[in-house]
């Protein structure tokens, strides 16, 4: 009884210890132009390379087939890129991740790419780019890339393309000569300096997501660019600069119409108190009564002053905002004939900085 107990939670523990492993689906590596001999050597070692690490339980492409019935790859192809499709067909698998990886050969070197499906939460979690020199090592190289990248699952990437004479440098350091695919970067904002000798000829803060690769492309650097600003000097040029979207032409403007129409107001009370003053009449039956029309007469006098002067000074407001405003009118449009300009070039982007 003792040794049964013993036996099932042996079983157990080791059933437990495959769970929290996770099971990985692995599928045969796909080729372009690439020798047979050299594709099953690569196949081989990923293979190896995964299972030594001891982090997964590997689930073959024959073992998928078996499972589903159909091929696991033509079952991928069929869901063309939709990501909850190929979560369906991994459940289906009963793996909790699938790995797709093809290599081809370009220009003498040969170009890994490759997509790790998270098949539980329905996502990419590592997207694979990387050029490899045509050399004996090829096999094992490629089989460690793989390797180590999947340790790196929930970074991002940054794939520079340039010359190889330009030195590329991320958050302040160096890395190496261009081309490179810089792996394992956290998620968030890099700084990206691309240089040739002592000259900046990119300098980009890139944003860097979780199992995607930004593209940064330099094809030349030039002697006008300005080291730490990476900016060009650029010629002259005419800029259409709209006067009537200035915050202080909309302020004069707007303190223009308001005086004026204060003022209108104004002389319109004071005209209707003249008024009242030529026909003032006294409400009292007492035997005052010319007095007390004397009174009336005498305050809508005042009154009608006091409202003139007024309007007048807000005349006078309005007149000087209506100037201010065209000043500040006629000084933008002046501006807007010359302007001097600054450039800066990254990548597929320009930035043009104007200065009056």
């Amino acid at each position: 009884m003792k040794k049964l107990i013993i036996v099932l939670i042996i079983f157990l523990s080791l059933n437990l210890y495959a769970q929290e492993k996770g099971r990985l689906g692995l599928l045969n590596v796909r080729s372009q132009n690439i020798d047979r001999a050299i594709l099953n050597a690569v196949d081989k070692n990923i293979r190896a390379e995964l299972a030594s690490s001891n982090r997964y339980i590997l689930v073959l492409q024959s073992d998928m087939e078996k499972t589903l019935g159909v091929s696991p790859v033509e079952a991928l192809e069929n869901c063309k890129g939709d990501i909850m499709c190929i979560s369906q067909m991994g459940d289906l698998a009963k793996v909790n991740w699938l790995l797709y990886v093809s290599i081809m050969k370009e220009k003498g070197n040969v170009i890994l790419r490759g997509i790790l499906y998270n098949i539980p939460n329905a996502r990419i979690d590592l997207r694979l780019l990387k050029s490899f020199k045509m050399t004996e090592s090829l096999v094992m190289d490629i089989g460690k890339y793989v390797e180590e990248a999947l340790k790196r699952i929930g970074t991002g990437s940054i794939n520079i393309n340039a010359p190889e004479d330009f030195q590329v440098f991320i958050d302040g350091t160096f890395y190496s000569n261009a081309p490179i695919v810089v792996d394992g970067l956290t998620s968030g904002i890099h700084k990206v300096r691309i240089k040739k000798g002592e000259t900046d000829c990119l300098v980009r803060d890139v944003n860097v997501s979780a199992s995607e690769i930004s593209e940064v492309n330099v094809e030349s650097c030039s002697s006008d660019v300005v080291a730490g600003s990476n900016s060009l000097k650029a010629s002259v040029i005419k800029q259409n600069v709209r006067f009537y979207e200035e915050p202080p032409f909309i302020i004069a403007s707007s303190a223009s119409l308001m005086f004026f129409a204060t003022g209108i107001v104004l002389g319109v009370l004071s005209k209707s108190d003249e008024d009242k003053v030529r026909s003032a009449k006294c409400e009292s039956v007492s035997d005052r009564d010319s007095l007390c029309e004397q009174i009336n007469a005498k305050n809508l006098l005042d009154s009608a002053n006091t409202k003139a002067k007024a309007a007048n000074i807000s005349f006078g407001l309005a007149g000087v905002a209506t100037l201010t405003a065209i000043g500040l009118g006629v000084n933008y449009y002046i501006k807007s004939k010359k302007v001097d300009v600054k450039a800066g070039i990254y990548g597929d982007y320009v930035w043009l900085s104007l200065h009056y």
